[in-house]
């Protein structure tokens, strides 16, 4: 009987952050949502960008590379940022220098051509 108590409040609660997380994300006026220390590495690869955002930050896609066919765009999808005074441009490609790599710091939610409401993650290129 415990247990299930236990079970069901964990439940409850894991509902509630992941509402109030949502809550948070539909709030940000330009749809990121920054931590506030930077998370995992996610890639170490190049990135593509697909569309430019704003003067600092561009959507992109990573780039894996296959010894058959070259580079070709994977399915992880991200919104780089930067705080350099760089500016992106249209299938631009971001090459990640040895010894760094693209670190998630935050959340982009934006809604694509079909209408579909998406959530990325946000990137920054840090030192490993």
């Amino acid at each position: 009987m415990k247990k299930g108590i236990v079970f069901l409040l964990g439940a409850v609660v894991g509902v509630a952050a992941t509402l109030l997380t949502i809550f948070v994300i539909s709030k940000s006026s330009d749809g990121k949502v920054l931590f506030d220390e930077a998370g995992e590495c996610l890639s170490t690869n190049r990135f593509e960008v697909s569309q430019v955002v704003d003067d600092s930050c561009a959507l992109a896609y990573e780039l894996v590379y296959d010894a058959d066919f070259g580079y070709m765009t994977s399915k992880l999808q991200v919104l780089v940022v930067n705080d350099d005074d760089e500016c992106y441009y249209d299938k631009q490609v971001i090459k990640v220098p040895k010894g760094k790599g693209m670190y998630q710091v935050g959340v982009y939610r934006f809604q694509n051509k079909s209408g579909e409401w998406k959530v990325v993650p946000i990137v920054k290129l840090m030192d490993r």
